[in-house]
């Protein structure tokens, strides 16, 4: 994750890299740090790539095949890929506000708005674990105005 050539210039908890577990969501961060490009592995990019690719399917799915060629199996299995995802990000969120640094940032702009495309696509209820996130983005006084324009 780290360039060996970069990892002199980083603090010691950062300098020891990436730890990127089955299952574990994380986002990459691209920033200079003494003329060097670092990625450091946050919380989002691979979390909303996550989530946003099986809700694609679904829209895809729909958009492409007339109804009578549809496979609902192929639909059913995105839209449980997709709650699945939905399910990390709320871990990741679980004890803290944000998905970085505890503040609202442009990461949970982009996770709001795939929510809110799950939320629309998955036709049924958002899972229970991401609720508290979601309603703490929805209620928030850019949403509201963004969702009345």
């Amino acid at each position: 994750c780290i360039r060996d050539s970069c990892r002199e210039h980083l603090p010691p908890t950062l300098a020891g890299g990436c730890n990127l577990a089955s299952g574990q969501i994380n986002a990459v961060i691209i920033f200079t740090l003494r003329g060097c490009w670092v990625e450091l592995w946050v919380s989002l990019l691979i979390a909303d790539a996550t989530v946003s690719r099986p809700l694609g399917e679904v829209g895809n799915h729909g958009r492409e095949f007339p109804e009578e060629k549809q496979i609902p199996e192929v639909v059913e299995e995105m839209k449980n890929r997709a709650s699945l995802s939905l399910d990390a990000v709320a871990d990741e969120v679980a004890n803290k506000k944000y998905l970085i640094a505890n503040s609202f940032s442009a990461a949970d702009i982009m996770m709001g708005y795939t929510i809110m495309l799950a939320d629309r696509l998955l036709g049924k209820p958002l899972p229970k674990k991401i609720l508290p996130y979601w309603e703490r983005l929805s209620e928030r006084e850019g949403y509201q105005i963004a969702q009345k324009a």
